[in-house]
């Protein structure tokens, strides 16, 4: 699985973190900043990987719109939702593994809260590279991972993406970068934590 790559990428969200719950409570707080209604379920379940842009945009149908309530999201600190996110496994055990073997990126959806997120969690201890949506096109374009691959000076068959979604299995797909879904899946080769990287290392 991962005995011959050199660069590991990971999505952040659903992947590292459950953030259902902080993602949901921030865009409601955007929204009703906007004096919009909250999240429809079916909308909830796409917070959790649609970059700000990406959602804004289903929601509102009008890319102006969408801009304007982008720029209202960036003005609203994450600080507070911080707390809400639940790390899936223990990030210390295995990202120092993994550090010592593979180069270690980071390529989210998320924009300016990443940072928040990974000095709040100490992730800058493990990853040597980070991209997000305020850095290149969101996913599933496939830019984020391109740019990892020429940060490294990697070629795409020694590079695996671990994600959880559409976008991000569409997003290595274009970019030529063997996928790994966290979670069950029938389509794709899947674990069902991180964790398991470990047993491959």
């Amino acid at each position: 699985m991962i005995e011959n790559k050199q660069l590991l990428i990971f999505d952040c969200d659903g992947v590292l973190f459950d953030s259902a719950g902080a993602n949901i409570a921030y865009f409601n707080l955007c929204l009703e900043r906007l004096n919009l209604p909250h999240l429809s379920e079916t909308m909830k379940s796409r917070a959790v990987f649609l970059s700000v842009h990406q959602l804004f945009l289903e929601i509102l149908g009008d890319p102006v719109r969408a801009d304007e309530a982008s720029r209202v999201s960036q003005n609203l600190p994450y600080d507070d939702f911080l707390p809400m996110l639940e790390p899936l496994f223990d990030f210390h055990r295995v990202f120092s593994h993994l550090r010592s073997r593979y180069f270690l990126a980071l390529a989210s959806n998320r924009s300016k809260s990443l940072v928040k997120v990974m000095k709040h969690y100490n992730l800058f201890d493990y990853f040597h590279f980070k991209i997000s949506a305020l850095d290149a096109r969101p996913k599933p374009a496939p830019d984020m991972l391109i740019s990892c691959l020429e940060y490294f000076d990697i070629s795409p068959e020694y590079s695996l993406f671990i994600g959880d979604s559409v976008s991000d299995s569409q997003a290595a797909h274009s970019a030529a970068i063997e996928y790994l879904h966290v979670g069950r899946h029938d389509r794709y080769a899947f674990i069902n934590s991180v964790e398991e990287l470990l047993l491959h290392y």
